[in-house]
């Protein structure tokens, strides 16, 4: 607003000037028609000076604004991306969460089993039936044998047994 005021002061104040010289020979056609002309080029200058102000107000806030523009952007896509990363930890804890619930249920259905075969080897020592009882006791004591070791080295490993069956998804990445 104060940037206009000085050509708009400049302006009035040659139009008093213009008014002041014209005032008293009106009957001069030649001086009404220059002093016309002369009023005619400060508007001319004025406005195209007003023109110039105001391009550059324009330019001035174009560029504030894709400055601001650019910082939203950007803390935009900051954001996404976090967001992406909360998502993808939270999946893969739930995927964790799954796979040990997987495997602590396949455990037990291996150690339910174990135990259905003892139990069965057992009776079979205790009714006559040594030998099939004993090669049953000896199978069952292999096989646990066996699984316990393999839980120990996938644990190792920093893994489940259920990871040599389901292995973790790949990072897609961007």
């Amino acid at each position: 607003m104060f940037r206009y005021l000085p050509g708009l002061i400049a302006v009035q104040l040659v139009t008093i000037g213009l008014f002041v010289v014209g005032a008293g020979r009106r009957e001069d056609a030649t001086l009404v028609v220059s002093l016309l002309a002369f009023g005619i080029a400060v508007a001319v200058i004025t406005a195209a000076w007003f023109a110039g102000i105001g391009r550059h107000a324009g330019e001035r806030e174009t560029a504030r604004l894709e400055k601001r523009h650019l910082g939203e952007r950007e803390k935009l896509r900051v954001d996404a991306e976090r967001a992406k990363a909360r998502i993808r930890t939270e999946q893969q804890k739930r995927l964790d969460r799954e796979r040990r619930r997987i495997g602590a249920r396949a455990n037990r259905k291996v150690a339910l089993g174990l135990a259905g075969v003892a139990i069965a080897g057992g009776v079979m020592l205790f009714t006559q039936f040594l030998t099939l009882g004993l090669i049953i006791v000896a199978g069952a004591a292999g096989f646990t044998g066996g699984y316990l070791a393999r839980l120990r080295q996938e644990r190792r490993r920093g893994a489940t047994d259920i990871d040599a069956v389901l292995p973790r998804p790949r990072d897609p990445g961007p």
